[in-house]
């Protein structure tokens, strides 16, 4: 991946499929089940503290079939002189790279980007130990971007939990993800209250509820083949759908995958059994209602596989015991991907404290020119009150100037007006004595 650009984040990475640069499409597979596909070198983006290694997500589409937010059927990476390809549900085998070679008749694209431009560049590309987190180190800058070196182990911290969250698409955009339409919102619904840059159900004051329920998944598993693998990926992701279907923030719910394979014989299996269990704390719920609501929340083994990435044939509720061989669980204190979230968790603004917290941004809108509509009515009103006021004193001036003329030429001489008001008295005194 040596030259490969970075980009800021992954939401800039990918070009719209109307931008010249895209660096996407659709090819069909032919008969024989085979497809030829020709990409430019990718590139790659930060996540965090870290840079995704460099790779193309290849997914097999089905007609009525939505891509959002779920993880690709392959991965194909490109690591330190090497490429190798990441399969999910390996069982069922559906994607497999017979070759990868340079494109010989490829053309360098003439076609100006017209997107966000990289923020770095990848000068070096080592392996670290296995199992050892990924490093970013930043080196000397050039005249446009960064130089940076990446991790580019098998084994580094899989990324494609960040890539495909849509509770980390929202942060990326600096908006809350509402837990009640699966979306992004730039402020949280007034029946809502934000936890963790969530919108969620309101807490209450009650005493917590200890949510909890555990099923049993049949998995198919060819001979040979791993049964659950991304497990970090996996677990994470089933916390936020776990946390979606409670609509609570996913910091409120621990998820554990058990099972006791490590006791049974090598004998050869199509199915094996995987227990989850999901529980939550949380002031959110009732106890009942809370127990009732999670137990709906693996409805057909089709979600149950979609959660685990696996390929259930039979889902049940379990109530035996949760004793396994083999146990992992994922919280708010071992998820290794919270992290990021609290790195870009936006905050209520200002407005969200008040009444205007509750109004759409077009109806602040319309308000704020109502308002100044309304200011300046009354501004016109007070200037023509006004305008009105001194015309009527200049008038009462200048009749009393030409008052003051005419005294002034026959201080003796009286006006009908004056006559009448110096009778008026005597007319009053008359009737007064009668």
């Amino acid at each position: 991946p040596v030259g490969c650009s970075v980009y800021r984040n992954m939401k800039v990475a990918y070009p719209s499929i109307y931008d010249p640069d895209f660096n996407g499409g659709n090819v069909r597979v032919s008969e024989k089940g085979t497809a030829t596909i020709r990409v430019r070198a990718p590139s790659t983006f930060f996540v965090w503290r870290y840079i995704a290694i460099p790779h193309i997500n290849m997914r097999l589409c089905k007609a009525g079939s939505s891509v959002r937010h779920k993880l690709p059927d392959a991965v194909f990476y490109f690591g330190s002189n090497e490429t190798w390809l990441k399969q999910r549900k390996k069982s069922e085998a559906s994607i497999q790279v017979v070759s990868a070679v340079p494109y010989a008749a490829r053309v360098a694209s003439t076609a100006k980007a017209t997107g966000p431009r990289p923020v770095a560049v990848i000068s070096a590309a080592h392996v670290h130990k296995p199992r050892s987190p990924p490093t970013t180190t930043t080196t000397e800058m050039t005249e446009t971007m960064a130089q940076v070196l990446i991790d580019a182990a098998k084994d580094a911290l899989s990324l494609d939990a960040l890539e495909f969250s849509p509770v980390y698409e929202c942060f990326l955009l600096d908006q809350f993800f509402d837990h009640f339409s699966s979306d992004c919102k730039e402020r949280c619904p007034g029946a809502s209250e934000v936890a963790h840059g969530q919108c969620a159900r309101p807490a209450t004051e009650a005493a917590h509820a200890e949510l909890s329920a555990t099923w049993k998944l049949t998995i198919s598993c060819s001979p040979g083949l791993e049964c659950w693998e991304d497990q970090n990926t996996t677990l994470h992701r089933a916390r936020l759908a776990a946390a979606s279907h409670l609509t609570i923030p996913f910091q409120e719910v621990k998820v554990t995958v058990g099972n006791n394979w490590a006791g049974s014989s090598r004998r050869l299996l199509d199915t094996r059994d995987l227990y989850l269990t999901v529980s939550a704390k949380t002031q959110r719920w009732t106890q009942s209602k809370g127990n009732q609501q999670l137990a709906n929340f693996l409805s057909n083994h089709e979600v149950a596989g979609e959660v685990l990435d696996v390929t259930v044939v039979q889902v049940q509720i379990h109530s035996g015991n949760g004793i396994f061989s083999n146990k992992k669980s994922m919280s708010e204190l071992n998820d290794p991907y919270s992290p990021a979230y609290d790195a870009l968790k936006p905050t209520p603004k200002s407005a969200d404290s008040t009444v205007l917290g509750f109004l759409t941004p077009a109806a602040i809108a319309g308000i704020s020119c109502g308002a100044i509509a309304f200011l300046i009515l009354v501004i016109s009103a007070i200037i023509c009150f006004r305008r009105r006021q001194q015309k009527k004193a200049r008038e009462a001036v200048a009749q009393g100037k030409i008052a003051n003329n005419i005294n002034n030429k026959d201080p003796d001489a009286k006006t009908e007006s004056n006559k009448v008001a110096e009778e008026a008295p005597e007319a009053t005194e008359h009737h007064a004595t009668i």
